[in-house]
């Protein structure tokens, strides 16, 4: 079993960086143990935990992939738990906005952090998510 500060892949990307622990099978899905930390110059804020599903990551990866050959719409990774919550919003051709709502205390807390995408950045973001698949 992986040491707590170990990991078996990452996603970096801009402000955010999901660190993938490990896959904890249950009874109620294919959790994901993981580390999510949202990092800018005046901020952290960081969640850990089975917060997101591998199925939840595998299809907020493919919806990634069509936004990056220029289709309209949106990507969401949305978690069934209140701590993270994903969105890329592809209104123009090769443009998105990507928005990422984090709080390690969802009762007293909430954080948002919001970036433009261009067609780059979709692909780069594609293909960490589908490495991440692979593995």
């Amino acid at each position: 079993m992986l040491e707590p500060t170990q990991k078996k892949s990452s996603i970096k990307f801009e402000f955010l960086q999901i660190d993938i622990h490990d896959l904890q099978y249950e009874d109620d899905g294919d959790w994901l143990d993981i580390t999510t930390t949202c990092t800018t110059e005046d901020s952290m804020v960081r969640v850990r935990g089975p917060i997101i599903t591998a199925s939840q990551l595998i299809a907020f990866g493919d919806q990634i992939k069509k936004l990056s050959r220029g289709l309209f719409g949106t990507a969401i990774l949305a978690s069934e738990e209140p701590y993270l919550n994903i969105q890329v919003k592809a209104e123009k051709s090769w443009q998105a906005t990507m928005v990422v709502e984090i709080t390690p205390d969802y009762f007293n807390q909430k954080h948002s952090y919001t970036t433009s995408l261009d067609k780059s950045d979709l692909e780069n973001l594609a293909a960490q998510l589908n490495e991440v698949k692979d593995k």
